[in-house]
């Protein structure tokens, strides 16, 4: 339940700080109900990269909030589309 946690976290501080809401209340209102269940799901084909920090550096990933970050992700194509 940590992304959850996280998210309604992440929501909490974007509503209180900038006066944002990037997700549905509705969802947050059903996030912030949830409860781990008796008997969770085993072997599920998915994961979030940011979840783990290791992956995150190991994918060599970009957060926002590393300033002028447009200037250190490299495309796989020329800026003009080609």
């Amino acid at each position: 339940m940590k992304q959850a946690d996280q998210i309604i976290l992440e929501c909490d501080n974007l509503k209180t700080n900038y006066g944002l809401e990037i997700e549905d209340p509705q969802v947050l209102t059903i996030l912030d109900s949830t409860k781990m269940p008796k008997k969770a799901i085993q072997g599920t084909p998915w994961f979030s990269i940011l979840s783990n920090p290791e992956y995150t550096e190991a994918f060599a990933y970009i957060g926002a909030f590393i300033p002028e970050r447009e200037k250190l992700i490299k495309r796989g194509y020329a800026m003009d589309g080609t």
